[in-house]
C-alpha cells in the first residue's frame, strides 16, 4: 500500500494523524501521537510504502515534529522488511 504524505496538504500534527488514521484504517483508539503510530505500524503486517512529497512544506507546517515523524517511519522500516520510506524530489520546473 502506497501512503503519500504531502506537505502541501498536511498542515499540522492533527491533520497528519487524522490522515494516517483514515488512510491506514487505524482503530478508533489510535492515540494520534508518534508512540501510537509506531506501535500500530510495527504490528501491521501489510506492505507499506511511505512517500514524503513536498518535504520542505511539511517541515514548515510541522516544525521539529516533522523530523520526529520521519524518524518514527525510519525506525519502523528498519524493523519490518515490508515497510519503506521514500522522498520525492521536486522538479524545479513545476
Amino acid at each position: 500500500m502506497k501512503v503519500v504524505i504531502d506537505g502541501l496538504y498536511i498542515t499540522g500534527k492533527e491533520k497528519l494523524h487524522e490522515y494516517l488514521q483514515e488512510i491506514l484504517e487505524f482503530p478508533e483508539y489510535y492515540g494520534k501521537n508518534l508512540d501510537a503510530l509506531y506501535d500500530l505500524l510495527s504490528t501491521d503486517d501489510r506492505e507499506l510504502e511511505f512517500v514524503i512529497r513536498h518535504e520542505e512544506d511539511l517541515m514548515v507546517h510541522l516544525g521539529e515534529y516533522c523530523v520526529w515523524f520521519e524518524d518514527t517511519l525510519y525506525d519502523v522500516s528498519e524493523e519490518r522488511e515490508n515497510v519503506s520510506v521514500e522522498f520525492e524530489i521536486e522538479d524545479e520546473e513545476e
